[in-house]
Order: C-alpha cells, then structure tokens, then sequence
C-alpha cells in the first residue's frame, strides 16, 4: 500500500482530492501527512513537488508544520491529530 493510500484510507478523503488544488483545512492537513511521509522516505523535495504538482517550498512548509505539530504533542499522535 502507498503512503497516499494509506493516507487516503485513515483519512476518508480520496487519492484525487489529497492530490487536487483544494485549500479546506481537512484536506490540506492530510496532504501535509502525506508529504511529510514521503519526505520520511527518503524522498526529496522537488520529488514530493511533483508527485503533488507543488512547489519544493510548498512541501518544505508541510513537512515543517507537520514537525512543529509532532514536537507539541508527541510523535505518536501527531499524525492522528493531523487527520
């Protein structure tokens, strides 16, 4: 399974709305997982860029926010927070 199935699956949104241009908060936090999953990886950023149809500074900022939430509330719930 892939990291986007896996993300599309815990969060009940679909691989075509995680990948789609929609800015609604739900969406965007799973999007955010998903990037910060691929970076987890090994994936670069103009990688996860493209898989996403984003900029490399757009997936810098996601993997970011979803660092800063995981050091707030533990790495073991930060992504079920997420989503």
């Amino acid at each position: 399974m892939t990291i986007l199935e896996q993300v599309s699956e815990q969060s009940g949104h679909s691989i075509e709305r995680i990948l789609s241009k929609r800015r609604f908060a739900n969406i965007t936090r799973a999007r955010h997982c998903a990037m910060w999953a691929m970076r987890q990886q090994g994936m670069s950023f103009p990688a996860i860029g493209r898989v996403f149809n984003r900029h490399h500074t757009s997936v810098m900022h996601a993997c970011s926010k979803v660092e800063s939430l995981r050091g707030k509330v533990g790495p073991t719930w930060a992504l079920a927070v997420m989503l």
